[in-house]
């Protein structure tokens, strides 16, 4: 990756303009391009607050970081929403009958409106009851009240994963991009999470140009495009069409 990559794509991300201040933990192995990307060049870019685990964080104390740190921006492969996902209802198996089905009832209110609140549509009083009882109390169990965005790539996620967040109000913004591409090319800014469709990467982003390819294959050019692999002329060589 060229410096011309690197602050190209912070310009991109810059254009978001957050209206809050960003706060990270950071537990992504920053010898990859996601974590160095967002956890160094971002944070100082934005003057953001960023806070390391330690190196075991993904064998279980990520949870105890993220309740202590409270951040405002969270990003995850999906295998970490789908562990979040089963602590969940693990947690709601054990409780008691009533509470079993207060969140039954919360989660099939939350499954019939969260999609059209997200998109912008006033919440009836039933969402309303579900997400002060529920759903507010789910996110600061967690230590997600503070997020303003929950974000996933690297995979796809289960359909059955990203649906659940959405009903208890949490919507995923799938971030597209490989280390190629300086980590990114597609997604969703804030003020367009209420356009966000199910099965969508978002929108391509400024300066980036898609096409298919023969057999379906993703084409890429723009200015976050690589160089080239270090030393290895005759692996560039076929990854690039011309």
């Amino acid at each position: 990756l060229s410096h011309d990559n690197i602050t190209f794509l912070i310009e991109i991300v810059k254009s978001f303009n957050f209206e809050y201040m960003l706060k990270i933990v950071s537990y992504l192995p920053l010898s990859h391009t996601a974590g160095m990307f967002l956890d160094v060049f971002i944070i100082f870019a934005l003057r953001g607050q960023i806070y390391f685990t330690d190196k075991d964080a993904l064998k279980g104390s990520l949870s105890f970081y993220i309740k202590d740190v409270r951040p405002t921006f969270f990003l995850a492969v999906p295998r970490i929403y789908e562990k979040i996902a089963d602590e969940i209802t693990k947690k709601v198996s054990n409780s008691n009958i009533l509470a079993k089905l207060i969140f039954e009832w919360a989660h099939k209110t939350g499954s019939k409106e969260s999609v059209e609140v997200i998109k912008g549509k006033h919440p009836s009083i039933k969402y309303k009851i579900a997400k002060k009882l529920i759903f507010d109390k789910i996110k600061e169990s967690i230590g997600f009240d503070m997020v303003r965005m929950f974000s996933f790539g690297a995979a796809p996620i289960k359909k059955s994963t990203r649906l659940f967040f959405e009903s208890i109000g949490i919507p995923l913004n799938n971030l597209y991009g490989l280390s190629e591409t300086t980590g990114m090319l597609s997604g969703l800014k804030q003020s367009e999470m209420s356009e966000m469709i199910i099965h969508s990467c978002g929108r391509i982003f400024e300066g980036c140009e898609v096409i298919m390819g023969e057999e379906n294959e993703i084409l890429f050019k723009g200015r976050t495009c690589f160089m080239g692999y270090l030393n290895k002329p005759a692996d560039t060589i076929t990854v690039f069409n011309n």
